[in-house]
């Protein structure tokens, strides 16, 4: 991390770990928090949807950059053992919008070629949703490496990176604040809804 002194569990951030029924997938978040809004909360109904594990790391400190880490340097413990046990992990981030990609959009990276497909072609037959393959025409969102901590599963893992509107657009209120945590919008369900549908897919 990056952060200019060590770090506090229970002061700076906080962990949300557990194992759920089906360990077969694992998801995580590790850019929680107001720096990357929307990500704690999809991954945490994604989780409870399929009854599956769970690994928040939510900066509660209020410094972005003292707690960010690449996936690839992402090594708490909790979340390696949790990821290497399943057969797939699926990473929910927050990204920028980007006006040359579609609105509302969600950039699907990591290693499980079948899972990634399946993301993508769900969420674009949606309709209300944008979906951009990271590997082929976002490689800085890809997540490809083999080191990423999604990519560790036995199946190998997906990073989905959402842009800022649709991280908005999962809340009831339509925007992040403490107050609208944990309450998503019709949107926010159908969007874990169709994610898990992926899964499932892929799966069997």
């Amino acid at each position: 991390m990056a952060a200019s002194r060590p770090l506090i569990e229970g002061k700076d951030f906080s962990v949300c770990f557990r194992i759920g029924p089906d360990p077969s997938v694992a998801v995580l978040s590790f850019h929680s928090g107001a720096g990357e809004h929307g990500a704690l909360e999809i991954a945490d109904a994604l989780a409870q949807e399929l009854g599956c594990s769970l690994y928040i790391f939510e900066n509660t400190m209020g410094v972005y950059a003292d707690t960010h880490t690449t996936s690839n340097n992402f090594d708490d413990p909790r979340a390696v053992a949790a990821v290497e046990y399943a057969q797939v992990a699926v990473a929910m981030h927050g990204a920028a919008n980007r006006p040359d990609f579609p609105a509302m959009c969600t950039f699907v990276g990591g290693t499980n070629t079948d899972l990634r497909m399946a993301f993508i072609r769900r969420l674009r037959e949606d309709g209300r949703f944008g979906a951009v393959d990271a590997v082929l025409d976002y490689p800085v969102l890809a997540g490809f490496g083999e080191t990423g901590i999604q990519n560790r599963a036995q199946l190998g893992g997906i990073q989905c990176e959402m842009d800022t509107d649709l991280r908005n657009a999962v809340f009831e209120a339509g925007n992040y604040d403490q107050s609208s945590r944990g309450q998503l919008s019709a949107l926010g369900k159908a969007y874990v809804a169709i994610l898990a549908a992926a899964i499932r897919e892929v799966l069997g």
